[in-house]
């Protein structure tokens, strides 16, 4: 019998949290990994060995890895399987197709957890939204579509890249100054601010934020949420040639009293400078962990 599957076959969850596990876990979740085509540009698979999941399979990006392995960017699985806990609020920011909203949802549980996930791309979150109903996640998961920045628009520009929508973003000021144009193929999306979205005094507990060069906007646009929580931890991408000002940027989660530290590819945590940080994500995403140094 395969210690990772439980009883009905399935995998078992809590064997995610160890990252000593991480190539037993691959290689049970990659055998239950499943897909079959729905129609419309539509793929339904089994991803972690347990979810349902629907994709576009028009994409060359994560639906390509989520379709043949049924898994993404293993070192964050296991980093929020160690850290979400049952009964917590949690953020999704950039869900894309709510792989990690599938996961957390899972982890805090049908009581008093939930999740509250946001996805710009219209027809992306409405695949996110149709997966969350057939897990029976929909009494704990919260999917919206609208992009979270440091302004309120109904008809701010987006860019979905052919065949990779997970490069999804928000037209920046300065990609407009250096194109001098939108894209084209881009839509107009609602935008809002977290602290327009979440109401004063609500418990948010971790927020995981990807969403492509927008992590500036979402952090100025929810500085009275960070007040409201002091203890939150924030999971942030983070990639210094898609600011303006990324040094600026630093200094304003350093000013706020967070300790950087970077998440690595093999799980582990380090501490790391503002200049670390800057000369690390020149020319790739890292992934961010901001504490608190009151936690």
């Amino acid at each position: 019998m395969n210690d990772n599957k439980d009883l009905i076959g399935l995998f078992k969850f809590q064997k995610l949290a160890n990252p000593d596990n991480r190539q037993s876990n691959i290689r049970t979740i990659s055998e239950l990994c499943h897909n079959a085509y729905l129609g419309n540009n539509t793929t339904i698979c089994r991803i972690l060995g347990r979810f349902n999941l629907f994709v576009d399979t028009r994409d060359r990006g994560i639906g390509m890895h989520l379709l043949m392995r049924g898994l993404w960017e293993m070192y964050i699985t296991e980093y929020i399987a160690q850290f979400v806990k049952k009964d917590m609020v949690v953020l999704d920011v950039g869900a894309n197709y709510g792989y990690y909203s599938l996961l957390m949802a899972q982890l805090v549980g049908p009581d008093q957890g939930r999740v509250i996930s946001f996805e710009a791309n219209p027809f992306i979150c409405g695949l996110f939204d149709d997966s969350v109903s057939i897990n029976g996640f929909k009494s704990r998961v919260s999917v919206n579509n609208v992009a979270l920045s440091d302004e309120q628009s109904e008809d701010a520009a987006f860019f979905v890249p052919p065949n990779a929508p997970m490069n999804g973003h928000l037209i920046s000021s300065r990609e407009k100054r250096y194109k001098n144009s939108i894209p084209e193929g881009s839509i107009y999306i609602k935008t809002t601010t977290l602290d327009a979205f979440i109401k004063p005094n609500t418990r948010i507990d971790f927020a995981k934020v990807d969403i492509e060069g927008a992590e500036y906007q979402f952090w100025l646009g929810s500085k009275r949420v960070r007040q409201d929580n002091p203890h939150m931890v924030f999971l942030l991408e983070f990639n210094a040639a898609r600011y303006e000002n990324p040094g600026d940027f630093l200094d304003l989660i350093i000013s706020e009293g967070y300790i950087l530290q970077r998440l690595n590819k093999d799980a582990k945590i380090n501490n790391i400078t503002k200049y670390e940080a800057l000369e690390q994500a020149k020319h790739q995403d890292i992934m961010l962990l901001l504490f608190p140094q009151s936690s």
